[in-house]
């Protein structure tokens, strides 16, 4: 029978290591710019860059496989809505960073936050989705196939927007406060280096 993880580990395996830890995951950095290219004219590129922001053409440019034809929708791109999933992921972002300056105003020390008090149905999809990211990194890594990451990107912080839309993370509970902030901070750091490989930024406030 397979062994089940456990989340605690897990979570706080990701904190200890953090956003920067480059032991496991910068090796694809730089297979992706190095063999990954995108083939339109350098002026093009600029033309979009002016018009949508650099985050905006990375993350539509990774999203296509090499294989795949280019089709880059300027007005979706142009959106400052839950529409376009660039600023979707970048609000999620900054919505983890708010919680967590809560948290600290509040001086709630959940370092000691004991997750295996999550057992919800959003906590435990939030938990999963994080599971998956260093097998990602692999797979991309060995198969040269970056369009993975925007897609692993949206689905991270789309659980994460239901995870805080059905679980209150600061609550007078203070036990379930801490594990609900370990599990916030995990996904901070785990979103934060998605956006990092991407070549995307990680705004803390929007």
């Amino acid at each position: 029978a397979t062994k089940k993880a456990n989340p605690n580990n897990i979570i706080t395996h990701v904190i200890d290591r953090g956003a920067d830890d480059d032991s496991t995951f910068n090796f694809i950095d730089q297979k992706i710019k190095d063999k990954f290219v995108i083939r339109l004219k350098a002026s093009r590129v600029a033309e979009v860059i002016d018009e949508v922001g650099a985050d905006a053409c990375r993350y539509f440019f990774l999203s296509r496989s090499a294989e795949s034809q280019m089709d880059f929708d300027l007005e979706l791109a142009r959106k400052q809505s839950d529409e376009n999933p660039v600023y979707y992921i970048q609000y999620a972002h900054a919505r983890i960073c708010s919680i967590i300056r809560l948290a600290r105003e509040k001086n709630i020390d959940f370092e000691s936050g004991d997750t295996s008090l999550l057992n919800s149905v959003p906590e435990l999809n939030l938990i999963r989705k994080m599971l998956e990211f260093p097998e990602l990194l692999e797979a991309v890594g060995r198969k040269l196939q970056p369009h993975h990451l925007p897609f692993y990107s949206l689905d991270l912080a789309t659980l994460f927007s239901v995870f805080y839309r059905d679980c209150r993370v600061v609550s007078p509970d203070i036990e379930l406060t801490k594990a609900r902030l370990k599990l916030v901070e995990a996904a901070r750091i785990v979103l934060l280096r998605v956006l990092n490989i991407m070549g995307m930024s990680a705004p803390e406030k929007m």
